[in-house]
């Protein structure tokens, strides 16, 4: 059975706790901005879409004129909501149709419930692209925006209770696209057993995202129901490490204080995982594919990750894909608007030849794969 030793932290996060640990996706004090971390190109191509299991159709010829779309995200101090508001801006434009990125500032549930709020009584709108910051307390204002005629399309997570459902949950959304958090847990479990073959026990370490927040919150089941299923792995310390490379740090390097022989870590975005290489470092140990090293999964691979698992240096990871997302959205919402029938589920995972994750021969199949991230 699985054996869990040692658990550090894990307690329900105030809401400033929660900014903290999503810091490293925001814009950081060095001058890095959204244009620098988006993959960012307007290109009249398609080849964000180009093998995907799903083709988004291309909206026809000026279909987004006289439409005004709002896009909200994670904050606008955020980047991976920059990169998607990039997209969106860069796809609406090809089209005829405009759209801003309203906010709010900072990751706030509230602030963004209160812009679909007032889009419903403003009369600026036409359309709302959002990617949710809680899934569950937008619904109402969500309903509103709807009742108004604005056509809504989600990014990354749904619009309703439940952040794994892979169908509309409110009336009147036009469409979601989505990502598989729980086949996220379950790409990072798989390749962790796949790590430990052979290893009897493999200690591993987690450094989940901020499971406080419900698309952490469901990944949890998942993963650990699956390293369950192996008698080797033992889990000898698990915390949040959120999505910042100062927090994954502190929680590798207080996994290794008391663990120096784990053979693997779980991160849960590539910032903490680039965290959790600096507290290898600074224990004086190796990461990396050798036997000797200490394996890293990590999640949500932005350029730096992609360059790592190219380079040997961690087992996998999953794939972020803001562009294609972004542009997908923007062209579901002008077919939609244009009387087209468009499907309301979009693994983000199906719209490229890359899918859910990345591994070192994920390279030899797409080579363009550093280019397509952000």
């Amino acid at each position: 059975m699985l054996k869990i030793t040692k658990s550090i932290g894990g307690s329900i996060l105030a809401m400033g706790s929660v900014a903290l640990l999503l810091a490293g996706c925001a814009v950081d004090q060095t001058g890095t901005n959204a244009e620098d971390t988006a993959t960012g190109t307007v290109a009249d191509d398609r080849s964000w879409n180009d093998g995907g299991a799903v083709t988004i159709p291309e909206p026809a010829e000026g279909s987004g004129e006289d439409i005004n779309i709002m896009f909200t995200g994670f904050g606008q101090d955020n980047n991976l909501a920059n990169a998607f508001a990039d997209a969106v801006i860069a796809e609406a434009e090809l089209y005829g149709a405009t759209a801003e990125f309203s906010g709010p500032p900072s990751y706030d549930p509230l602030a963004q419930s209160a812009l679909l709020c007032d889009a419903a009584t403003s009369g600026r709108f036409q359309a709302i692209i959002m990617q949710t910051i809680d899934s569950a307390s937008i619904v109402e204002c969500a309903k509103q925006a709807i009742d108004a005629g604005i056509a809504i399309v989600s990014i990354e997570f749904p619009i309703g209770a439940d952040v794994t459902a892979d169908s509309l949950q409110v009336e009147g959304v036009v469409a979601q696209i989505r990502e598989d958090v729980v086949g996220i847990a379950e790409a990072q479990a798989l390749a962790t057993i796949d790590t430990c073959e052979g290893i009897d026990p493999c200690l591993v370490g987690i450094g989940w995202g901020v499971r406080s927040l419900a698309f952490d919150a469901a990944k949890v089941d998942p993963m650990l129901n699956l390293l369950a299923e192996n008698s080797n792995i033992e889990i000898v310390c698990e915390a949040d490490a959120g999505y910042a490379e100062n927090s994954g740090k502190t929680v590798a390097a207080d996994c290794l204080s008391a663990h120096p022989d784990l053979e693997v870590f779980v991160m849960g975005s590539d910032e903490s995982a680039h965290g959790a290489e600096l507290a290898i470092d600074d224990a004086g140990l190796t990461f990396g594919l050798g036997g000797d090293d200490i394996k890293i999964i990590g999640a949500y691979a932005r350029k730096y990750g992609v360059q790592q698992i190219m380079d040997s240096k961690w087992v996998m990871s999953t794939f972020s894909r803001p562009d294609a997302d972004g542009r997908a959205a923007v062209d579901l919402l002008l077919l939609s608007l244009s009387g087209e029938d468009v499907p309301e589920n979009v693994d983000s995972q199906d719209l490229d030849a890359i899918g859910l994750t990345i591994f070192p021969d994920t390279v030899d199949e797409v080579p363009d794969i550093l280019d397509r991230a952000y």
